[in-house]
């Protein structure tokens, strides 16, 4: 066996609870437990920034997604490789429709959906959210985003705004 550092055990084992508090619910609990690791710890800075996320601080936690948004996310203990896809994809949809980038945020949800193994009831979850923004939006703007969404997902969840806006300017 390799001897693990106690600091790199603190953190690992930091990380490990976090994500069950994040699992239960409680990102206080979980942003509490790793806010002390992020620098050079990409778990502890990926649980952290999806406790931002959940917390409602949308430009903190797209600030500490956004290595990972090209990069994908790192292991996490307790967590299957496409959970923490999940993850990401949520956390980032959620903080960009906070940050007014409604596109960003559908886009999000679409890569979301479109996981390999994605469950139905997990892109139905995906595709609930799309429509829910994109439900607050004026069908002016749903047209807008309809019309600039390259994202399957997008498209249709602002389809019937953007009908809407068509049909008022008499295109449709």
């Amino acid at each position: 066996t390799v001897a693990v550092p106690p600091a790199e055990a603190g953190a690992e084992a930091d990380v490990a609870a976090a994500v069950r508090k994040l699992a239960r619910g409680d990102a206080a609990g979980a942003k509490a437990l790793v806010r002390g690791h992020v620098a050079g710890d990409p778990a502890s800075a990926f649980v952290l920034a999806v406790s931002e996320s959940r917390l409602g601080n949308a430009r903190r936690a797209l600030a500490l997604l956004q290595p990972f948004a090209q990069s994908g996310p790192p292991p996490l203990p307790g967590s299957t490789p496409v959970e923490t896809q999940m993850l990401l994809h949520a956390s980032l949809a959620e903080a960009r429709a906070l940050t007014g980038d409604v596109s960003g945020a559908l886009a999000s949800w679409d890569a979301y959906a479109r996981l390999p193994d994605a469950t139905d009831a997990e892109k139905a979850f995906a595709r609930d959210r799309a429509e829910a923004l994109a439900g607050r939006l004026s069908a002016d703007a749903a047209l807008a985003g309809w019309r600039a969404a390259e994202a399957p997902a997008a498209r249709a969840a602002l389809g019937p705004e953007a009908a809407a806006a068509l049909r008022a300017q008499g295109d449709a």
